[in-house]
């Protein structure tokens, strides 16, 4: 049996390799149905830079 789910992980961050690294450290995920990943991941990240107020030719980053 295959799996109906998919998960997306990313992390974002420094562990403190030198003096200006954050402290931060930020592991995310998106889980979603595996037959609608797409069109789920096109909707979030849309809501996503409209929030940021991010345009569609820009890379999403944590501080960018």
């Amino acid at each position: 049996m295959g799996s109906s789910f998919v998960a997306y992980v990313d992390e974002a961050g420094d562990d403190g390799c030198t003096a200006k690294s954050s402290e931060w450290f930020v592991l995310s995920a998106v889980v979603t149905e595996k037959a609608n990943d797409t069109t789920t991941l096109k909707a979030l990240f849309g809501s996503v830079r409209l929030a940021l107020k991010k345009s569609e030719d820009r890379p999403l980053h944590f501080l960018g």
